[in-house]
């Protein structure tokens, strides 16, 4: 969807594309923001992965150090809104299961 969008490879699709690919098939009952929680879940796995002992194999220490890095920054960009995660909801529009949101 996001390459036939124009998207960069790798880049999480934006709301509009989702939007737009969801056009005439999928119906948006809501959208929630939950960066917050997120947020939260970083400073667990943060938590955690600080509580491993430092590895002996070099591989290992470079990984547990970047994932460490990794939920540091994903968490600061959450905190600031630069990120953000949310849910969304949608019902079909084929009229099947059009009583419950997916």
């Amino acid at each position: 969807m996001g390459e036939d969008l124009g998207a960069p490879p790798g880049k999480p699709p934006e709301l509009s594309h989702v939007l737009t690919a969801a056009r005439g098939l999928w119906e948006l009952v809501s959208v929630e923001t939950h960066r917050h929680a997120w947020a939260r879940t970083m400073d667990v796995w943060l938590a955690r992965a600080r509580r491993i002992p430092h590895p002996a194999v070099e591989w290992q220490a470079q990984f547990l150090d970047a994932s460490q890095r990794y939920f540091e920054l994903e968490r600061d960009l959450l905190l600031t809104g630069e990120r953000s995660v949310a849910h969304l909801a949608f019902r079909r529009l084929d009229g099947h299961g059009a009583n419950s949101a997916t």
